[in-house]
């Protein structure tokens, strides 16, 4: 239980960073 719960943990943050780089990245290419 708590090794899936931290590798859900693990996923969502890779996925929030990722979000939050392509979020940078699209408004940089926007300009």
């Amino acid at each position: 239980m708590a090794s899936r719960f931290c590798y859900t943990t693990t996923n969502l943050h890779i996925i929030a960073s990722a979000a939050y780089i392509h979020s940078i990245t699209y408004e940089k290419s926007q300009i």
